[in-house]
């Protein structure tokens, strides 16, 4: 069996963080955990979300603790997920469609295509073009 590559957001990492991922994400995550699938975060993504540990936000209604040293331990050191690299191929495809989307999103999408991920883990409506996990 191949393995699967998917591409994670922001908010998909930091339900991980606090357990609260829908079915179908947390089956990737927990395969990605188990080294059947991969699971990418671009930079952008993995900045954002431990950004958000320090700042305390709440996400599916837990606040957000910890140190983002930890939180990127727990996340790549140690944990599922590897840092997508956006490079210059991935700034090339952002900037084809940089009016379709908010930096983030873009970015996110440019390294998917370019990385040929499966899909991306995401609720988020504006990767409605793509393939997503989330329920």
């Amino acid at each position: 069996m191949t393995m699967a590559t998917y591409m994670v957001d922001a908010v998909a990492l930091l339900r991980y963080l606090v357990d609260e991922l829908p079915d179908a994400a947390d089956e990737v995550f927990t395969r990605a955990e188990q080294g059947i699938d991969v699971l990418r975060a671009p930079d952008v993504q993995a900045a954002e979300a431990l950004y958000q540990v320090e700042s305390g936000a709440v996400i599916a209604g837990v606040k957000l603790q910890g140190d983002p040293r930890e939180t990127l331990s727990r996340l790549v050191t140690n944990g599922p997920v590897e840092i997508a690299s956006i490079r210059e191929h991935e700034l090339s495809v952002f900037a084809s469609e940089i009016d379709l989307y908010t930096m983030h999103d873009g970015l996110l999408t440019a390294t998917h295509r370019v990385q040929n991920t499966k899909a991306i883990v995401s609720n988020d409506s504006a990767f409605a073009s793509e393939d997503t996990v989330w329920d």
